[in-house]
């Protein structure tokens, strides 16, 4: 049973990372050009410009996700049918996704049918998407694409995870709780972006080769698990990577943080019950935040951090 119970947790993580990895290329974010930090100077001429991908901080987006020990079933989806005109107005475009499962028996590939996922986004007026979410599978994931102050983006997070919690029994267990945010940070390419320029030279999770490299092109991955309490974990990574868009480098520093349960102990009705005006869904996500804070600190360079507000 715990087995089986952490690689589901695996597989929905996989998951979750991927969609929100995908959600940052195909809606890169479009910076304010005035919003720049200088990273040293030479001979009174400036060595690099790094602009942050908002104003005031380098949020691309925020991503939070519940993942369950079992699907989603044909009586969550009825729920889901009848809340449909509440959801609507937390996101008002529904659609309907079936994907297809490949089975192989006796070498034949056979496609299978499988139950449907409902995709859901919120758009500003300008056309952009602002909020998004995946209901359906095994999972419930939100993400905030126009991130303002955690404050802001939690509250309004909390609401619409209530809302599509509510579709769902409220006695289904927990597997895991996860969040990934995304800080992006570009420099116009005859300044470069190398590692050095955004990363403290003493980080101990950035590879020291890394840091030494002159290329303005560069990736690394890293994951480690910490213990937690009640025999559960914390699975963190950490994805930094750079590419080149047209005339620009684009960096991005994505943080996620995976807290599994050992076993079925946890449920949706334990998740959002309020204990000292505090549910256990807001107190994981406001300690995700503040470790993910902690973490840039001893990360990003002093300079930018400035920028950050941090």
């Amino acid at each position: 049973m715990q087995r089986w119970l952490n690689v589901k947790a695996l597989n929905h993580y996989r998951s979750f990372l991927i969609l929100a990895r995908r959600a940052i290329m195909e809606a890169p974010c479009i910076p304010s050009r005035s919003n720049t930090t200088y990273c040293g100077t030479k001979d009174g001429q400036t060595l690099i410009m790094i602009r942050l991908a908002n104003e005031t901080h380098a949020i691309d987006q925020v991503s939070f996700s519940v993942s369950f020990a079992d699907v989603i079933t044909n009586a969550d989806r009825n729920r889901f049918a009848d809340r449909k005109s509440d959801i609507e107005r937390e996101f008002p475009l529904i659609e309907e996704r079936k994907p297809m499962n490949i089975a192989v028996d006796r070498g034949i590939p056979r496609f299978i049918g499988a139950p449907s996922v409902y995709e859901l986004s919120l758009f500003e007026r300008n056309g952009k998407k602002s909020w998004s979410a995946i209901w359906g599978d095994q999972s419930v994931q939100i993400t905030c694409m126009k991130y303002s102050r955690w404050s802001e983006v939690w509250e309004s997070a909390l609401k619409k995870f209530r809302l599509l919690l509510d579709c769902l029994d409220s006695q289904k267990m927990i597997i895991a709780i996860d969040f990934a945010i995304t800080d992006v940070f570009l420099a116009d390419v005859k300044f470069g972006l190398q590692p050095a320029t955004i990363f403290r030279k003493e980080c101990e999770f950035i590879a020291p080769s890394l840091l030494d490299s002159q290329s303005p092109l560069w990736d690394q991955k890293l994951g480690w698990y910490e213990d937690a309490k009640d025999g559960a974990r914390y699975l963190i990574r950490i994805d930094a990577e750079s590419v080149q868009r047209n005339e620009e480098y684009i960096a991005s520093l994505q943080h996620t943080i995976s807290y599994r349960l050992p076993g079925p102990i946890l449920n949706i009705e334990s998740l959002l019950h309020e204990k000292s005006q505090e549910s256990l869904l807001e107190k994981t996500n406001n300690e995700f935040h503040s470790r993910n804070k902690d973490l840039l600190r001893k990360m990003i360079a002093q300079s930018i951090l400035k920028e950050m507000g941090l």
